[in-house]
């Protein structure tokens, strides 16, 4: 991801609308890609991760859902914006896809580009909280080099020592 503040993935068949908004998203300090059609997404999902992807509902060769499932199964709390240009049975079936927020078309670029920022803060955070696995850092080797954790407690002290002491005036 270098100095990007995440990558997003564009699913938008309108090359000239697919352009601006990847433009918009750069600018903002995004990686971003677009794919025009269901294969391409498919094919971009089967090599490569994205944070929060942008999906128009109706794509070349396909709909929204296709993509949408796919992206699901890869990454089920994976952020997903759906637009469309129209409002009808088809895209009333985008509520299955859960998208955590839907557009109309025309989009206001301001909306696109705090939405995303405020997702993806989001994702980043909740990825932060997660529980990480401990990490055992005892050295179970007896001889362990200088400043290695020695597989003994803090202080060096077994609780056989401590029991001896605990005895003692």
């Amino acid at each position: 991801m270098g100095n990007s503040k995440g990558r997003v993935l564009i699913a938008e068949d309108d090359i000239d609308v697919g352009a601006v908004l990847a433009l918009a998203l750069r600018l903002d300090g995004y990686e971003v890609q677009v794919v025009r059609a269901v294969a391409e997404a498919q094919e971009y999902f089967s090599r490569e991760s994205v944070d929060l992807m942008i999906l128009d509902w109706l794509l070349m060769d396909g709909t929204g859902d296709e993509v949408c499932k796919m992206a699901r199964a890869i990454d089920p709390d994976l952020p997903i914006i759906v637009m469309s240009a129209v409002l009808n049975h088809q895209t009333k079936a985008a509520i299955k896809c859960q998208p955590v927020l839907f557009l109309t078309k025309p989009i206001r670029m301001h909306v696109l580009c705090n939405s995303v920022q405020s997702l993806l803060s989001k994702r980043i955070a909740a990825k932060q909280l997660a529980p990480q696995p401990i990490k055992d850092i005892t050295n179970t080797q007896p001889g362990g080099l200088p400043g290695e954790p020695s597989g003994e407690p803090l202080g060096g002290f077994r609780n056989s020592q401590i029991e001896a002491n605990r005895d003692r005036p």
